[in-house]
């Protein structure tokens, strides 16, 4: 899969059923790739991870279910 942020252009794109990508996968993929399968409990380590994924363009739906 590929492992890019979520331009703006496909969420008018997925409104109108012409793009199939399953954002939450890709979300907890880029997340596992950068820092590991472990769930974190650290506010710290938490907090920097969803900086990483919010500069990656995913929304914190998508964040917090990548991260659980």
């Amino acid at each position: 899969m590929i492992k890019c942020c979520k331009p703006k252009v496909f969420d008018y794109l997925e409104a109108h059923g012409k793009v199939d990508v399953d954002w939450y996968a890709m979300a907890r993929e880029l997340k596992v790739s950068k820092f590991g399968d472990v769930v974190v409990s650290e506010a710290k380590e938490k907090n920097k991870q969803i900086r990483y994924l919010q500069h990656k363009g995913f929304s914190m739906d998508m964040i917090f279910e990548a991260l659980s």
